[in-house]
């Protein structure tokens, strides 16, 4: 690692004036949102839905082939959970991670295609 990459921030922090005070708001960059995926990849599959449910974003959910399959958001990842007998009581059966909008969008408009 050189001494540019030593000197270039990980984070932002801004100072942000509102009506009811002044805020310091942090923004994060692409390394810490890698690192994220990089650490709830590696949980097993029970600790992923847990943290999901405990830090996630339900979205919905949809039906595939007669499964119902339930979708999270958790910051820069978009996870699909398939709960056994489809109730979300019940152990996960598979997880399916996505990385990005992007990755989503083209990942559902393939899912979309393939039923016609």
């Amino acid at each position: 690692m050189g001494l540019i990459d030593c000197l270039t921030p990980r984070f932002q922090l801004n100072l942000r004036v509102f009506p009811c005070g002044l805020y310091l708001v942090s923004g994060v960059s692409k390394p810490v949102v890698m690192l994220h995926k990089f650490f709830f990849n590696r949980l097993s599959l029970e600790k992923k839905v847990k943290h999901l449910h405990e830090k996630g974003v339900a979205l919905g959910s949809r039906i595939k082939d007669g499964r119902q399959i339930h979708m999270y958001m958790l910051k820069d990842l978009f996870v699909e959970v398939l709960y056994t007998d489809d109730k979300t009581y019940l152990a996960p059966e598979k997880v399916n991670v996505l990385n990005g909008l992007t990755n989503l969008q083209q990942y559902l408009e393939t899912e979309f295609r393939s039923r016609f």
